[in-house]
């Protein structure tokens, strides 16, 4: 099983304890209490009154924080000081993001990005970097695992739910139980500039996704994608190049 959730369920020490590695990130009774503090006192808070409150008192809570970031309510946050926010960045409400991954910068999101309803960012000993102006659709999950990177591009238009990541189990023995076994190596995603996805759109590991693609509506991406390039299909397949002559207008 994976270390996290070996510490989450078998690491020594009280449940408080495993509760606050887990969740927080941080050790000690203080942090802990604060980070309880300000997602019970501001997650709920309705209105314009709940964006202010939260965009001021939120600012504590991650690695850091642009000027005239939104939050919506009943965002959830695991290991918020490894998340980072560029300005004008919008978290909608219902939002999640778990930060329990590489580095200080597990999350390392650029400005003006917005974030939909019930978006899904999880770095579980992976990263996850996305970059400026960036728009992820409702329900989008972006899941880093262990050892992974996922790098999306500025630009890039994400539709509802999108699925990008993932990892595979190896299944080779039989005495033992499929996620006992551990994954496959995990080689990451890495998305360009100014591409479009349509919904419901799946991308594996180890695809590499050129500046200003189009992927269709429902499509599995398992292979390269070049610049420019249409796909759709599953598995996804390049139709034709925006670049090419058939594409232009009269």
């Amino acid at each position: 099983m994976s270390s996290i959730k070996d510490n989450a369920t078998k690491g020594s020490g009280s449940a408080l304890a495993r509760y606050s590695k887990l969740v927080v990130g941080r050790p000690g009774i203080p942090a802990l209490i604060w980070y309880e503090c300000v997602l019970g006192f501001c997650d709920s808070l309705p209105g314009a009154f709940g964006l202010v409150i939260r965009s001021k008192v939120y600012r504590t809570l991650f690695g850091s924080m642009g000027r005239g970031v939104v939050v919506g309510r009943y965002v959830s946050l695991r290991h918020p000081k490894r998340i980072h926010l560029g300005a004008r960045t919008i978290l909608d409400e219902l939002c999640s993001i778990d930060a329990n991954g590489l580095g200080d910068r597990a999350v390392d999101i650029g400005q003006g990005v917005m974030f939909a309803r019930n978006c899904k960012l999880s770095a579980k000993s992976g990263s996850i970097q996305i970059g400026d102006r960036c728009g992820i659709g409702a329900n989008a999950v972006i899941h880093a695992p262990i050892g992974a990177s996922i790098k999306i591009g500025c630009d890039t238009v994400i539709g509802p739910n999108v699925y990008i990541g993932g990892s595979t189990y190896r299944t080779d023995r039989l005495d033992i139980p499929i996620a006992d076994q551990g994954y496959v190596e995990h080689k990451g995603i890495s998305i360009g500039d100014g591409c479009w996805f349509g919904a419901g759109v799946m991308v594996l590991d180890g695809v590499t996704i050129g500046d200003g693609a189009v992927i269709g509506a429902g499509a599995v991406v398992t292979k390269d994608v070049p610049p420019l390039a249409i796909a759709v299909g599953v598995p996804a397949k390049v139709i034709r190049s925006r670049a090419s002559s058939e594409n232009d207008q009269p």
